[in-house]
Order: structure tokens, then C-alpha cells, then sequence
């Protein structure tokens, strides 16, 4: 902000490690009225989670509504990984196990915002290449969300990598 001459109160809006988007939005910030390119359990959440039910969902499964996965509702799922990053990467390998287990055929990306957990989950599951679905690519299902941009899965795994370690830069992130 210093080095564009943007650090006057009037521009503390804008800084980045103290706010987020929603907060230079305007009051009465346009959002979305339909939305068309997600699976219907994820539109649901984030319909009720942030639209107040508002949003028209116009989003087909290709499945009739039925999940990928034998057993499992569709959309999203949270597992609790207490432990720091060892425990998030142990909680991923079991899941990911659990769907070989199951016979899971479909397609599965493991993305994470930070580089150094994608890279040290990459390393435990080539060392555990034998535990995990054969249709995971170690070298191109598991990368950053900017790696894995436009990417498409039936299954995600998202490691978020919030464990107290980490630098400020990075939780913000």
C-alpha cells in the first residue's frame, strides 16, 4: 500500500491481512440470482450457508441426484483433524483409503491453498501408493487450489492446514 501511496485511513479498507473482499464491498453488493455450474449438494450449501435461500439453483448432477459414492450423501463433508498437519494428511489417507475399500472408481483430487502441505502430502502418499485408489495421480491430483484451477473431480479432498503454525500470510490466505 506505502509503495502505491495507499496508506492513508481512508485505504486501511484494503489491507489485506486485516480485512477480507466482503469487507470493501458496498452495502447493497449485487450477488448472484441463479447458479448453474456446481453439483446440487454443494449449491445447496452455499445457498443456505450465504443466500438465505435466495439463489435459484439451475445445477444438473449428471446422477439423478445420487452421489458417486456408495453410501455418502452428495456434497460436503468435514472431518475434523486435530493435530496439526500430520493429523490432516492422516485423516486424507484414510478417507482416501476408505474409498478404495468401498471400490470408488471415480475421479479424486487432493488440493490444499499451501504448497509445502501439498508437497509433504504428496511424499507420504507415494511412500503409501499401494493404500490409495489406483485412479489418484499422485503427480497431477494433488496440487494448490491455483494449481488444480479449473480442475474437476467427483471426489475433493481439501486440507486446509490451519494448525498454529502457521505465518500470518498463510492463515489469511
Amino acid at each position: 500500500r506505502r509503495k502505491c501511496r495507499l496508506d492513508g485511513p481512508e485505504h486501511r479498507k484494503f489491507a489485506y491481512c486485516e480485512n477480507n473482499a466482503f469487507g470493501v464491498l458496498p452495502q447493497n453488493a449485487m450477488l448472484l440470482d441463479e447458479h448453474f455450474r456446481c453439483a446440487d449438494g454443494i449449491a445447496e450449501y452455499f445457498n443456505s450457508e450465504f443466500y438465505d435461500e435466495g439463489l435459484c439453483l439451475c445445477c444438473e448432477t449428471g446422477r439423478n441426484g445420487k452421489s458417486a459414492i456408495s453410501g455418502l450423501k452428495q456434497g460436503m463433508e468435514w472431518i475434523d483433524a486435530t493435530g496439526g498437519d500430520e493429523a490432516e494428511i492422516e485423516a486424507a489417507m484414510e478417507y482416501l483409503k476408505g474409498l478404495k475399500r468401498r471400490g470408488f472408481n471415480g475421479s479424486i483430487g487432493v488440493i490444499s491453498p499451501l504448497r509445502d502441505l501439498v508437497n509433504r502430502f504428496k511424499t507420504y502418499a507415494a511412500d503409501n501408493r499401494t493404500a490409495l485408489p489406483n485412479q489418484l495421480d499422485i503427480n497431477s491430483q494433488i496440487n494448490t487450489a491455483n494449481g488444480f484451477q479449473g480442475g474437476e473431480c467427483d471426489v475433493i479432498l481439501f486440507l486446509l492446514g490451519l494448525n498454529g503454525n502457521r505465518k500470518h500470510g498463510e492463515e489469511w490466505y
